[in-house]
């Protein structure tokens, strides 16, 4: 679903519209975040306190940075659906959904059309938000308050990037000790600087780093944390 006018053809030739500075700033944000090392593969200094897991059972969804301005994607409408799927069934059985936005001076300014969540995300008024300004949707937010006053111990994690802010989110839930459920259809990446292959070795390493990785329609919201 594009969200976003196409550029303007001049004989024959096409002259950058709105969809090409927002490609321009999907690859910018994305550039900037591995630049930063937000999809490094290395496991960060774990929490010494008790795991979240070992003290709360609940499960909650966090829907991280669906934004406008990180469109369009690998496997975007397989990836929408997921999400969706993920978030219907989530209300369905009462459990609390969380979204992260990614906050920040420029592209992603609050109330700026890239900032806002795909048009296909249509929260209810007064819905869980968190904004962020680095990868991790742990640091430097309320986050994790949120999700000690619900008693979540296991968290659901989807949205974009892939190898970025959904693996350092990832990352920071790992460190805090909560059971980690990872939809393997529900996270994407830009088209512009990656690959349907890094979506599938994604999968695969959080297979072998302690997530369960499932479709979409697989994630079972009644689980509790530990079982």
């Amino acid at each position: 679903m594009r969200i976003v006018p196409e550029g303007r053809c001049v004989r024959g030739r096409r002259t950058p519209g709105a969809a090409d500075r927002l490609v321009s700033a999907a690859a910018l944000f994305l550039a900037v975040l591995l630049a930063a090392g937000c999809a490094s593969a290395v496991k960060p200094t774990a929490s010494a306190s008790e795991p979240k897991k070992a003290l709360y059972p609940w499960t909650a969804l966090i829907v991280v940075d669906v934004q406008r301005g990180i469109f369009p994607l690998h496997r975007e409408a397989t990836f929408l659906a997921a999400v969706r799927t993920l978030v219907d069934r989530a209300n369905e059985a009462g459990v609390p959904v969380i979204y992260v936005y990614h906050t920040d001076g420029g592209s992603f300014t609050p109330g700026r059309e890239s900032w806002l969540l795909h048009p296909s995300l249509t929260p209810p008024e007064g819905a869980e938000q968190v904004r962020k300004s680095t990868a991790d949707s742990f640091s430097g937010t309320e986050l994790e308050a949120l999700l000690d006053a619900r008693r979540i111990g296991r968290v659901v994690i989807c949205g974009l990037g892939s190898t970025a802010c959904v693996s350092a989110t990832l990352w920071g839930a790992d460190g805090r000790g909560y059971d980690l459920v990872l939809p393997s259809d529900a996270h994407s990446m830009p088209l512009t600087g990656s690959s349907l292959e890094a979506l599938e070795r994604f999968n695969e390493f959080w297979k072998g780093n302690g997530a369960e990785v499932l479709p979409a329609a697989l994630v079972d919201f009644k689980k509790t944390a530990g079982s």
